[in-house]
């Protein structure tokens, strides 16, 4: 629905034949070819010219929308319904619940970048975004070979409901598939962690719809869904300085067992989005597979090949082509068969599968974020009354309820184990507790409450509580005891500048989001 406003006015024979329906048709190009900056260039023009015919209005309107000026829009929008000309929300433009949707927003400003964002608990997130942005910008628009010439937006919703209504994927979508980001319409819609069970990798998350971004904008918007998700899988994690494998523990899995079974998703399940496959797993599964094409390619081609790869799908060449002639194949087929030979000898973790499903706006109760005790109330029962023990300090009375709560024929739950280890531990068990540990980790390891286990039990190390405690922190922020362990470690390092990061955050945790510190304002 890319065109949707402008073939609405065709449709309706209202497109003008004046000597500036060219410039028109070239302003919604530009839209088209995710190139904001000639867009905008061209409203100027024909706004000076002919601002009131409907035509440009509803060019004006499309390209508002983009820059993410909503108010504008909707007011274009009236000013058209007063014409006679009725434009109504629907998934390709949701202007009217875009506006409601950004109601009491805030924005902060960076090096080429503006982050959206609710301006009480979630001002915590801003200089992170900033942060993430800016060297996303460095790291992928120097890989990528370019970037926007414009100030990125990212918008951070901070509730799931209402990025679904500004970003018109249904919700059954949302929630079936895990979608809670999007690259659209030339801005970045990513969903508060806080609106989700526990957190998520928002970081990656932004970073992961700039790459969308950058090759929509570096294709002309060519580039099919396989590849555009594949490469911003493949490099999500690469504006890290210490960036890590690019396949979660889950996703190896899965791709271990389709190797096994030869079930892998086919292209055409997600020709349109990954946001409409069955399951959150189908979707692991069918990034998992992508990301390995794209690495297939890196592989055979090196990294310098991503360049030449959009440049060739840019200017027409079909996308499969290019692929498999960059790797060295001569047909997509053949690509694909040495695809297969290369993740057969890839060191796949292999791992109990979770089934889950995203939690979202307090769905899950207060185990939303365990995959298992969220659906099972029977076990979620045997952690409550083992909680209360352990508030008693009964922890050999409550490492029995603890253990009641793991189903032998299903993988055990995150919250359990991570209790156990604690029992253990006080037991003076280590070598149990250690390795208790290690499975948690193993099964869950972007689950803040196992890092912040695992931080707790390496208390005595310091390097090693500093890398759980900030590795819960980036999937958590709202947590107060990861932010005062976060303060005291910092300013055990002498590193003053991260432990007054972490202490002005807690004054807006402390105080529910009514204190914002002057050093959290200066972004504005």
């Amino acid at each position: 629905m890319k065109n949707w406003l402008r073939n609405s006015f065709l449709l309706m024979g209202c497109w003008n034949t004046s000597v500036w329906a060219d410039t028109l048709d070239d302003g919604h190009r530009c839209l088209d070819e995710v190139n904001l900056q000639c867009a905008i260039e061209i409203q100027a023009q024909l706004l000076e010219s002919n601002p009131t015919d409907v035509d440009v209005l509803q060019f004006s309107a499309r390209t508002d929308f983009y820059k993410g000026d909503f108010a504008s829009v909707v007011a274009i929008l009236e000013t058209l319904a007063e014409k006679g000309v009725e434009i109504e929300d629907e998934g390709g433009f949701p202007a009217r619940a875009t506006l409601a949707s950004f109601q009491g927003m805030v924005e902060s400003q960076g090096d080429g970048v503006r982050v959206r964002h609710d301006p009480g608990l979630d001002r915590i997130l801003v200089a992170d975004a900033l942060d993430t942005m800016e060297r996303a910008r460095q790291t992928y628009d120097t890989l990528l070979g370019g970037g926007p010439e414009y100030d990125i937006v990212l918008d951070i919703f901070p509730t799931a409901r209402r990025f679904m209504y500004a970003s018109g994927i249904p919700p059954e979508a949302v929630r079936t598939t895990g979608v809670i980001a999007l690259s659209k319409w030339s801005r970045l819609l990513i969903t508060s962690p806080r609106a989700t069970a526990g957190g998520y990798g928002w970081m990656d998350t932004a970073a992961h719809e700039y790459i969308h971004l950058v090759v929509s904008l570096r294709t002309k918007d060519k580039a099919p869904v396989w590849l555009q998700e594949g490469l911003a899988k493949y490099l999500e994690n690469a504006w890290r300085a210490d960036h890590g494998p690019y396949l979660s523990q889950q996703q190896q899995t899965l791709l271990a067992e389709a190797l096994r079974t030869g079930e892998f998703v086919p292209f055409e399940k997600f020709a349109r989005s990954m946001a409409y496959l069955d399951s959150g797993q189908e979707a692991a599964l069918a990034y998992a597979q992508v990301a390995t094409m794209v690495d297939f390619m890196v592989h055979e081609a090196g990294k310098e090949a991503l360049i030449t790869m959009l440049d060739r799908i840019r200017t027409g060449e079909q996308t499969e082509v290019v692929v498999s002639s960059l790797a060295g194949f001569q047909s997509f087929e053949d690509f694909q068969t040495g695809w297969k030979q290369f993740i057969s000898k890839m060191e796949l973790v292999q791992k109990q599968l979770i089934q889950d499903s995203i939690s979202l706006d307090g769905d899950g109760g207060d185990f939303g974020d365990d995959p298992v005790l969220k659906e099972r109330v029977d076990l979620a029962k045997y952690v409550r009354l083992g909680d209360l023990l352990m508030e008693r300090g009964y922890h050999d009375a409550a490492l029995i309820e603890y253990q009641k709560a793991n189903d032998p024929e299903e993988p055990p739950s995150s919250t359990a184990l991570a209790r156990m280890v604690v029992c253990f531990n006080k037991q003076g068990n280590s070598n149990l507790a250690e390795r208790t540990l290690e499975q948690a980790l193993g099964l869950y390891p972007e689950n803040a409450l196992v890092l912040r286990t695992a931080a707790e039990f390496f208390e005595k190390d310091a390097q090693k509580a500093l890398r759980y405690w900030h590795k819960a922190y980036e999937i958590n922020p709202y947590e107060i005891d990861t932010h005062e362990r976060l303060v005291a470690l910092y300013t055990q390092q002498a590193n003053d500048e991260n432990a007054q990061k972490h202490k002005e955050m807690l004054t807006v945790l402390y105080s529910g989001g009514a204190i914002v510190p002057d050093i959290l304002k200066n972004t504005e």
